[in-house]
């Protein structure tokens, strides 16, 4: 049986494209933590501080793989008038 395709996407089959189309999108796991704190009193009320933490794992059909992505990420308020 060749590739049965819906568009550019196989669907079906058993050519190579299809079979790594599929364990491609079988083999990814994307998770996250964003805790977020905001300052409640003092010189920098208002001010919001959030740490970004994620983590993606891929097989070896995607370009990217696995990475980790840490960000801390401060909002300050600023009054212009």
């Amino acid at each position: 049986m060749g590739c049965v395709r819906l568009g550019r996407r196989c669907i079906g089959g058993r050519c190579g494209e299809c079979v790594a189309q599929s364990r491609a999108a079988r083999s990814v796991l994307e998770f996250g933590f964003i805790p977020s704190y905001t300052l409640q009193s003092g010189r920098f009320k208002d001010t919001k501080v959030t740490f970004i933490a994620m983590w993606h794992n891929g097989s070896a059909y995607y370009s990217d793989g696995n990475n980790m992505e840490y960000r801390l990420v401060v909002n300050v308020p600023v009054k212009v008038f």
